[in-house]
């Protein structure tokens, strides 16, 4: 009689035993359920950031490419702007040039009037006598 204390006893703990791992195993699924959750979050979030890392590097080459263009441009315009620029020096120094020309041209006239002007001075003077 006392073995089947004993048996009853070893039963009763087994049973307890039985359910406490069926306790634990619930907790395992529902933990691993949560989990799963959580990972099929996950991989949709980086199926996400990875869409926008994709559309950001797409927009940057872009981008990329109109700062080049920009850049070209501007490097085309101060290219006109230059060429520009030495035009109107060069404009300038023919027209002051040009202006010396006729200063030169003025001053070497000048002795040919000073004597025609003594002349008539001197033709005057011989009137007035």
């Amino acid at each position: 009689m006392f073995q089947c204390f004993k048996v009853l006893a070893s039963l009763s703990r087994e049973d307890n035993i039985l359910e406490k791992m069926d306790g634990h195993y619930k907790l395992l699924a529902e933990k691993l359920q949560e989990t799963e959750q959580l990972l099929k979050q996950a991989e949709t979030q980086n199926q996400s950031v990875k869409e926008m890392t994709a559309e950001l590097e797409k927009r940057m080459s872009k981008d990329i490419a109109a700062i080049e263009k920009i850049k070209d441009e501007f490097g085309k315009c101060e290219k006109m702007i230059q060429d520009k620029f030495l035009e109107i020096k060069r404009n300038a120094e023919q027209y002051t040039a040009d202006i010396d020309a006729r200063v030169q041209s003025y001053e070497s006239r000048i002795p040919a009037v000073s004597e025609k002007l003594k002349e008539l001075r001197d033709t005057v003077a011989e009137f007035q006598k």
